[in-house]
């Protein structure tokens, strides 16, 4: 290397290492340091346009050419100022100022769970629910037990909340009426219940929930639970749905069993929509006693708005009698009647009409001028050619007139008549569980004292009814039970 090619060299290094920062500068800016990555020619540049739209490597030549980079003969671009475009261009929101899927279901369950600390809760869930297997390999002496999940002490919360936190996602963000423009963020949890829990998203969800299998509808269930319990002023609504849904059940449940083999679907179960009327009785009756306020400020109007509320369960319920318990219709199938319409049974149909057998009972006790409706609809709806509703009415009938004879009441004289002319066809009824369970009614002897001890007429129309059956029936069984309730009625006299 010659000496002026050396001298080059020295000059270049000697600028190069006086134009690099010193060390202390360099670790000063460190700690200010946003990003470890290194900033791209247009993030340092910042290189706008006329319209004041940042250049892409695409229009970079937009940007023009110094004279000694242009070719010769390639023409100069000429820029078209365009005059007030931006001033009516829409403004472009931005993705980072609005809530994601995530935020707003965490703002609506920290709404529907003021007494518990939801995101502690989840945490706890994610950490000591489930035990991850093969990601870390201890020994036996080193394993630290991390307990499970505590619930609650004040017992608010029953259930797991990241089957909450998914079900209200799913509910929310999955369906076809979801919100397709996300609010801004710092919009109040009363904003966000008002855009997202509608009436219209309450009602499609509702008559979407009760499709779903038996175990997927628990779980969405359990949000409606929540909003029943923590917005008073969307009961109506809630329940409302609850009624259109059950109407829906009744008419897909007769068409499947009028035309199984060319409606080609199966039935749905009812037991869903029966443990969410359970709770919403629930609510009410705590409401009623611990908070009346949530009803109205006057007595008129809270006893108006528990008694919309009670009606509208009810209306539900008398759609839900009448229709085909279904569910697993499969496990059931090898069983014989006597064993399937047991009321201890554990099947579909016992099951299933046992929990409405309580909720009519509850309904009775809380508010009676309900359950008196319920009974005098009974009465009249009276299935003539369906046994196997006939059998579930008289044992509704005679839960009803027990309920009114524990807390203390009686019904109407014309109520009872009625209700005991129907016992007494079904107990001349040829089917054999019919004429079993109305002879079980009349084994009550305290439900038979209170009702029949002062009315001499409708005491003898059942006593002649037991003694045609112990004489004539053509079941032995059925013989020996009628025998033993009429010399019971004899004691009455």
């Amino acid at each position: 290397m010659t000496a002026p090619d050396e001298l080059d060299d020295a000059m270049d290094a000697l600028t190069l290492a006086s134009s690099a920062p010193s060390s202390a500068y360099a670790e000063r800016h460190d700690e200010h340091r946003r990003e470890a990555r290194p900033m791209t020619l247009f993030e340092s540049a910042r290189i706008f346009n006329e319209s004041g739209q940042l250049l892409s490597h695409d229009n970079f030549d937009e940007l023009g050419s110094s004279p000694e980079m242009v070719a010769e003969g390639t023409p100069k671009r000429k820029f078209k100022r365009r005059v007030g475009r931006r001033k009516h261009e829409a403004k472009r929101v931005n993705a980072a100022d609005a809530l994601n899927a995530d935020e707003i279901v965490l703002e609506l369950m920290c709404l529907l769970f003021p007494d518990v600390e939801v995101t502690q809760e989840l945490n706890l869930l994610l950490l000591g629910g489930g035990q991850h297997e093969d990601v870390f390999h201890f020994d036996e002496d080193d394993i630290v037990e991390i307990p499970a999940a505590r619930k609650p002490k004040s017992g608010v919360l029953d259930i797991d909340l990241l089957k909450f936190q998914a079900a209200l996602t799913t509910m929310l963000f999955g369906s076809d009426v979801a919100v397709q423009e996300m609010p801004a963020r710092n919009t109040p949890v009363e904003i966000l219940q008002e855009i997202f829990f509608t009436p219209q998203w309450v009602a499609h969800e509702m008559l979407s929930i009760v499709k779903l299998d038996v175990l997927a509808q628990y779980d969405r269930f359990a949000v409606m639970n929540a909003m029943f319990r923590m917005i008073p002023e969307m009961r109506p609504c809630i329940l409302a749905a609850a009624a259109s849904a059950s109407l829906a059940i009744f008419q897909h449940q007769g068409l499947s069993e009028i035309q199984q083999s060319t409606s080609g679907k199966n039935l749905v179960t009812v037991k869903g929509m029966l443990a969410f009327l359970n709770v919403a009785m629930d609510v009410i009756e705590r409401d009623a006693r611990y908070n009346p306020e949530t009803f109205g400020s006057s007595d008129e109007q809270i006893r108006d708005a528990i008694g919309g509320l009670c009606s509208q369960i009810m209306r539900a319920i008398r759609l839900l009698v009448r229709s085909s318990p279904g569910g697993s219709g499969n496990a059931d199938s090898n069983r014989n009647q006597l064993e399937k319409y047991a009321e201890c049974s554990d099947s579909a149909e016992a099951t299933t009409y046992r929990a409405m057998g309580e909720l009519v009972n509850r309904m009775a006790a809380f508010s009676p001028m309900h359950g008196e409706e319920f009974l005098r609809w009974m009465l009249l709806k009276w299935p003539q050619r369906n046994v196997q509703l006939q059998l579930f009415f008289v044992r509704f009938t005679a839960g009803l007139l027990s309920q009114f004879m524990q807390i203390g009441l009686m019904f109407p004289v014309d109520v009872v008549h009625r209700a005991f002319t129907r016992i007494q066809a079904c107990i001349q009824s040829t089917h054999f569980l019919v004429a079993q369970e109305a002879c079980t009614m009349c084994a009550n002897f305290q439900l038979m004292s209170v009702y029949l001890s002062c009315d001499q007429p409708l005491r003898e129309k059942i006593a002649s009814a037991l003694h045609e059956n112990a004489t004539s029936h053509w079941n032995k069984r059925i013989r020996e039970i009628s025998d033993e309730c009429f010399d019971m009625l004899l004691d009455l006299a």
